[in-house]
């Protein structure tokens, strides 16, 4: 499958304990200087700080850095707001904005702060028209918009983003719904595996022939402009190892144990460790295998852009020079 650039990108995460200036600072400076094309920040009430702002301290700290939102939850900013802070951001950091935006997930999140959390259609088909309006304020001249969601008049958007026509805007999800809004709305389309209600990782999702449906879903939306989108992946394990399959086996063993740091994983007893090894959510083995490894990934499945936990952004360095120019 052909795209406008190939280049392997790899990114990482600002961590919910990187409540500090000077701790954004020094994370996003650490990862310009190993590499790293983009730092990301999420959307939950309990990380310490919002996510735009805490991009804008990144931004002033690096001068390459892309700063990614990972992912905004729709429900919790009308497009309206959300498209002037975003646009800001962008001539703030002289066009280095990338928008991941989603329908929203943890229901619990919800409950606390009081906000209908709506059905999965209908947080859906509200983001599809975020991203219509936001598109449609970046633009030159008043926008009108008239949704079953939303409603604008004649609205001048102001300021216009750096970037023209607009910063990319990613969408993920692993649901056909959430993929083929995707496809037809967003630049660039995240990978991930299914949760269940609780916030459990479905490790099912992890087995590598289980994207080519999520990768059709998304054709489906995208139709011609299918070559055109980037696609993008989740990083859950990075092992430096000689013996993959052990380490992957291990990894195993402390899911079942629920000893990871990070996730809760549903796991069936028919995912093996070499599910892991070859699945585009890890890199387990050695410098020059986890290399080929990638290159596999992007072109077997089209994967360019690999998020990686903040935890592990030495330990692939070196695979990151590796690959840059490749």
């Amino acid at each position: 499958m052909e795209r406008r650039d190939r280049t392997i990108r790899f990114g990482t995460m600002l961590e919910p304990k990187m409540s500090s200036r000077a701790s954004i600072r020094d994370f996003a400076r650490r990862a310009e200087d190993l590499g790293y094309s983009h730092i990301a920040v999420g959307d939950h009430f309990g990380e310490s700080i919002a996510p735009l702002i805490a991009l804008m301290t990144a931004g002033e700290a690096t001068s390459s850095l892309r700063l990614a939102t990972l992912v905004l939850d729709n429900d919790f900013r009308h497009p309206v707001v959300l498209a002037k802070e975003a646009a800001s951001v962008d001539v703030m950091t002289g066009g280095r904005l990338e928008i991941g935006m989603g329908a929203g997930w943890l229901q619990g999140e919800y409950q606390q702060a009081g906000i209908e959390f709506s059905r999965p259609g209908e947080r859906i088909a509200r983001l599809g028209e975020a991203v219509e309006v936001i598109t449609g304020l970046f633009g030159d001249g008043p926008f009108s918009y008239a949704g079953r969601y939303y409603s604008i008049d004649g609205l001048d958007g102001s300021p216009k983003p750096a970037q023209r026509p607009r910063p990319p805007i990613q969408i993920g999800g692993a649901s056909p719904v959430i993929l083929k809004l995707a496809g037809r709305l967003a630049d660039a389309v995240n990978l991930v595996p299914r949760t269940d209600a609780t916030g459990a990782v479905e490790a099912i999702d992890f087995v590598a022939e289980n994207l080519d449906e999520k990768l059709s879903w998304v054709r489906d939306g995208a139709g011609a402009r299918f070559g055109d989108l980037e696609f993008s992946a989740w990083m859950y394990g990075v092992i430096c190892t000689d013996r993959p399959v052990a380490a992957a086996e291990e990894l195993l063993r402390s899911w079942a144990a629920g000893k990871d740091p990070a996730w809760t994983f549903n796991v069936p007893p028919t995912l093996t460790a070499r599910d892991l090894v070859e699945s585009p959510f890890f890199a387990i083995g050695t410098p020059d295998s986890m290399a080929d490894h990638f290159s596999e990934m992007r072109e077997r499945f089209g994967i360019t852009s690999f998020q990686v936990p903040p935890a592990d952004i030495d330990a692939l360095s070196v695979v990151l020079n590796q690959l840059s120019d490749a």
